[in-house]
């Protein structure tokens, strides 16, 4: 999936709406996880951040919502990999898949996504861990306008 970071609102609810979800909707509160995404990707236009958002080629491809949210989940990639704070890397689907997925690297915090939220560590090994992951995916990953016209052949398949 997209990480959280990188999801627009109708994403976001489609994914946390969906019927086959492992938790039941009473438990979740979508408007606030939605509200607390939304809030968190203040930090993509905050100057003097590096933000690496990661996450396996696949993602792109899976649908949540319909054609709609799929395009303009897809727009919405394209405009924040364009971001002078945003490193965006799509692992790309001819690579042996390391990164069992997405994550999120806000300077020194990991972000990792669970099915009712986001966990945030900031466990310095753990976080050097994900970084060394990082650095071997960007030797394999589609980077800046890579990633972006590989986005845009996904999105003129829809």
């Amino acid at each position: 999936m997209i990480p959280g970071l990188a999801q627009t609102a109708a994403y976001a609810r489609s994914w946390l709406t969906q019927t086959d979800r492992p938790t039941t909707l009473d438990t979740v509160d979508v408007d606030g996880v939605i509200e607390a995404r939304l809030s968190r990707q203040g930090i993509l236009y905050q100057p003097g951040h590096h933000v690496v958002i990661a996450f396996g080629a696949a993602a792109l491809s899976n649908a949540h919502g319909d054609l709609d949210v799929q395009r303009q989940q897809l727009g919405h990639l394209q405009v924040i990999a364009e971001l002078p704070t945003v490193e965006l890397l799509v692992e790309p689907p001819h690579a042996a898949m390391a990164t069992m997925r997405g994550f999120e690297l806000l300077d020194d915090r990991l972000v990792l996504e669970d099915t009712d939220g986001a966990r945030h560590l900031t466990d310095p090994a753990t976080v050097a861990r994900f970084g060394a992951a990082l650095t071997a995916l960007r030797r394999r990953a589609l980077a800046s306008s890579e990633a972006v016209t590989f986005i845009r052949q996904i999105e003129r398949t829809l």
